[in-house]
């Protein structure tokens, strides 16, 4: 009998309002993305691309936030995950050219993240590609024992996993597991999503931000559990 533990996940759905978040984001990302020249991590993130994460005056398109509230809530009911109280914060879009990247990260302080594909070409762009935490892939794959014909890229046994994404789909996954935007070239077609994280709190979190008058951060309203 095999059990599995420790299993690492992603959640993947598609956004019904996708047609309407690119009539009204994707130009506003166009005119900043030339605004800042294609770049504006140089001396805040190891990479190369154009992101709104520093810009805390930048507008959260309000349709967007309510769409993934729906959506996070749809996988914590798949996963049977019963929160008292879960805040979607911290929204924000990332834009990459020709040749632009993001290095290998993780999101510290959420629970979960998430991915919105708002323009993807998968002839051209790549999709996030997620590495292993356990890390087998990396110090197993000059073993015999590796081999790419035998384990597919889900295995226990691959050092990386890229999901196949369209164009709206989101996808959510635990906030510590490391990720990676690679390289494209022979196209200018920018690659855009939104990226957002999932704040859990439990009752006595709630109950003591309340007593102190203290907000949860940055969020309006708070998705309600279960009961």
């Amino acid at each position: 009998m095999i059990t599995k533990i420790f299993s690492p996940f992603f959640y993947q759905t598609k956004l019904e309002g996708h047609s309407e978040n690119q009539k009204n984001i994707i130009p506003i990302i166009f005119d900043e993305y030339f605004k800042q020249n294609g770049s504006n991590t140089e001396g805040e993130w190891g990479c190369d691309c154009f992101t709104t994460f520093f810009d805390r005056d930048f507008v959260t398109y309000e349709p967007l936030k309510t769409e993934i509230q729906s959506v996070v809530r749809k996988m914590f009911e798949e996963l049977e995950i019963k929160p008292f109280a879960y805040t979607v914060e911290q929204m924000w879009f990332n834009a990459y050219g020709a040749k632009q990247s993001q290095e290998v990260h993780c999101h510290t302080g959420p629970s979960f993240s998430g991915i919105y594909y708002l323009q993807f070409d998968p002839e051209v762009h790549k999709p996030t590609t997620f590495m292993n935490p356990i890390r087998w892939g990396e110090s197993k794959r000059h073993n015999r024992f590796w081999d790419p014909d035998l384990w597919n890229s889900q295995s226990l046994y691959h050092h990386y996993h890229e999901p196949q994404v369209e164009e709206g789909d989101v996808i959510l996954f635990p906030s510590e597991m490391d990720h990676y935007v690679q390289p494209f070239f022979n196209s200018n077609k920018l690659r855009i999503t939104c990226s957002f994280n999932v704040f859990v709190y439990t009752q006595s979190e709630v109950d003591l931000l309340s007593s102190q008058r203290k907000p949860i951060p940055s969020v309006k309203p708070i998705s309600k559990g279960f009961g």
